[in-house]
């Protein structure tokens, strides 16, 4: 069995300036699954320790909307995917 561990790591932001809001969801998505896909192995063996997750939020910048409201609304994305059960992808 695998033992939950839980762990948060940072806050950080990719800045799309050219994309539609669906492909930056869809690269989201992209990344969360292949982050998913790694798995925390005990030393020395093949024994599954632990799985990776990733909680995504993802927003397009709103003509006018300053950049303290953007990365605002990118935290409440990405809350809002936490509070939803985790290892997902939240678009706003």
């Amino acid at each position: 069995a695998v033992a939950p561990l839980s762990h948060s790591y940072g806050f950080s932001s990719l800045l799309l300036p050219a994309a539609l809001l669906s492909d930056a969801q869809a690269l989201a998505e992209k990344i969360r699954q292949r982050i998913g896909a790694a798995r925390i192995r005990r030393q020395g063996s093949d024994e599954t320790v632990a799985r990776v997750t990733l909680s995504l939020g993802v927003v397009r910048h709103q003509p006018g909307e300053t950049a303290h409201a953007l990365v605002e609304r990118a935290d409440r994305a990405l809350y809002a995917a936490k509070a939803a059960g985790r290892d997902r992808v939240v678009t706003l």
